[in-house]
Order: C-alpha cells, then structure tokens, then sequence
C-alpha cells in the first residue's frame, strides 16, 4: 500500500527539531522495512514500557481517514556509524503503518551530542501525544528504564540522586511533580544502589554477568557458542522458586535429567546487611527444596542445584592487588567458589 505525504509540507508544519545535546540533519524519506528496532541482542529500542497493540488501530484509523497529520512531530531516526537509520521515536506509527503494507515513510534524522543526550531525548521525544492523541506518554518506568540505560553511560553518575532526579526530569521535559519524580527515583533504587561499596543489578544485568561467568541464565541453552551450552539454569533475585518448579520440572525431563542450576544475587545489596540478605536467601531456596522433596516423587528431589551468588561487594582486596574483594560466584558468606 502507498500512502501519500509531502516532505516540504511537513518541514514547513513541523519546523527541524533543534535543543540541547540534539541537531537535526535533514528530514529524508526511506523503506520502514530497513530502520533498525532492535539491540544486538535482539531486544526492543522500544524506549517505552508499553504495549504498542493498543495503539495499532486507532493510528491505523487515523492515516486511513485523515491522511497524515503533518503538525505533530515526524518519526525519528538517528544515523548510526554502519551507515544504517535506528528508530529513535515512532514506534507505534512504525508498527500501524506496517501492519497497513506501507513501505515507505519520511522521518527526522538527527545527531546526538552524547549518549546521555540520544537516552534523555528518547524519552522526551514520548512526553506529549504523538499522532492524533493516539499516542501513548511515557508511564513512570519508562523514565526508570532511561536511568537504568544512563547508568551505562560513563558520564552519569547514578549513585547520586540529584543526577537522577536531574535527568528524570530531562527526560520528561519538566512535566513530572515532585512526587512522581520520587517514585521513580524509589523504583531505581530498588535495583541500583547508591552504596558505592556494592554493586546492583537489574535482571538483565544479572544474567549479563551471569553469562560472562558461563552461567545458564534463562532456562536451556541451545546456542552452542554460549559457554553454558547444553546446560539448564536461571538467576534468581528470590531464594524462594516455587513460581518456576513448573518449568525446572519440564525442563528436566526434556533434557534427560539434566540438574537445573540456580544463580542468585540480592536486589537490593547494602554492604553492612549483604550476609544477612544471602542467608535469608538461602533460607527461601532451602525452604522450597524441602517442599520438593516433601510433596514431590523421589526422582524429582534432587532436580535443583545452586550455584553461588553473583559477586556484589565492590572493596578492595588487599591480598589480590586491589582488586574487588568478589570477582566471581560467592556463597553466603562472601567466599568465592572454586
């Protein structure tokens, strides 16, 4: 399907955007089909946490009756080092205009000053409507998955909450009260310490480090490249896994019986209670253990096999020249396992 648009009318509706950290190059027409929408590892650049169904059909129903509403902002899209053009805002127009059989829109290319500008940007880009009040703002864990993404970033300092109220601000252009700002801020926290003597982890940070450590992460591993290769295992922020014996079960029987390996680690480390909060955790994981041996046959009492924890205490050790005290799997008591 074709649908009509004029480039030159939309420039003169919708003027270049310009601001802080951000410049536009040209606003250029292209195939949908070859903007990029996903990371290396095959995730969603979607910045929002949403579900774009929602809005399918009502911009569907948008273009097919009114056309294309050339004063609301254009999709953006940022040219990478490849050559190649990411999807930096649109998704939901991306999505309805596919599922439309459009094949070629115009969008926006832009530059970033840095990185911590293309993730503020990002965000702001979502903070009004999109397309005839069909869009969807951002909710309150958008802005905690942009801090999440700031924190890779060398120049943000995510262990200080005025750069975190800071950015979150940013990055909802100064429409969030005071109150929201701290729950979002409270969200983070839950995951990303400020505590400078350890070190937080999101799930999926957790099994990035898990798998670095040639771990299993999110149950069997097909990939034959992955250093867990043929092996069955999860990470865990709760000791208690009753909610997964379905599919540790399932598991074990598809792969021959091969033990399922659990990987811990605390969400919400602090250094001065970190052994504490690993005995508690393998208070939960010995708790459910038993409740397999008690209620389930003797050929699934031994399914289960823990790992260690992931190491999260970031002070030197003065044996190892300095190095983190924890580099590898530790057990409750911080020791590394062989």
């Amino acid at each position: 399907m074709q649908l009509l648009y004029d480039i030159n009318r939309s420039i003169k509706a919708y003027p270049p955007i310009t601001g802080k950290g951000i410049k536009s190059s040209q606003r250029e027409e292209g195939s949908l089909e070859d903007l990029v929408l996903v990371d290396e590892n095959d995730f969603s650049l979607q910045p929002r946490i949403k579900k774009l169904e929602d809005t399918q059909y009502g911009l569907v129903n948008d273009f097919t009756r009114f056309g294309v509403d050339y004063t609301k902002e254009p999709m953006i899209v940022e040219r990478r080092p490849d050559g190649n053009l990411e999807l930096i805002s649109g998704f939901g127009r991306h999505s309805a205009l596919t599922r439309m059989g459009v094949t070629k829109y115009f969008y926006e290319v832009v530059e970033f000053d840095s990185p911590y500008d293309k993730i503020v940007w990002k965000r702001k880009f979502n903070c009004g409507e999109d397309h005839r009040k069909k869009g969807t703002p951002n909710g309150l864990d958008t802005y905690k998955k942009g801090l999440v993404e700031l924190k890779r970033t060398s120049s943000f300092n995510f262990r200080s909450d005025t750069a975190c109220r800071l950015a979150i601000q940013e990055m909802a252009d100064g429409t969030l009260s005071d109150e929201d700002v701290e729950v979002v801020l409270k969200r983070f926290r839950k995951s990303n310490t400020k505590e400078e003597s350890v070190e937080g982890y999101t799930q999926a940070d957790a099994n990035k480090k898990a798998k670095e450590l040639g771990y299993p992460t999110c149950g069997y591993v097909k990939d034959s490249s992955n250093p867990a290769w043929d092996r069955i295992g999860f990470v865990r922020h709760d000791g208690d896994f009753s909610s997964k014996i379905q599919d540790i079960l399932k598991l074990y029987v598809e792969q021959n019986q091969t033990k399922v390996e659990i990987v811990g680690f605390i969400q919400n480390p602090i250094h001065d209670r970190i052994a504490n909060q690993r005995k508690n955790y393998m208070k939960k994981f010995d708790a459910t253990v038993k409740w397999m041996e008690e209620h389930l046959k003797e050929e699934f009492h031994n399914v289960v096999e823990f790992q260690g924890f992931l190491p999260q205490i970031l002070t030197a050790d003065p044996n190892q020249n300095g190095l983190s005290r924890e580099r590898a799997l530790v057990d409750k008591f911080g020791k590394h396992i062989k």
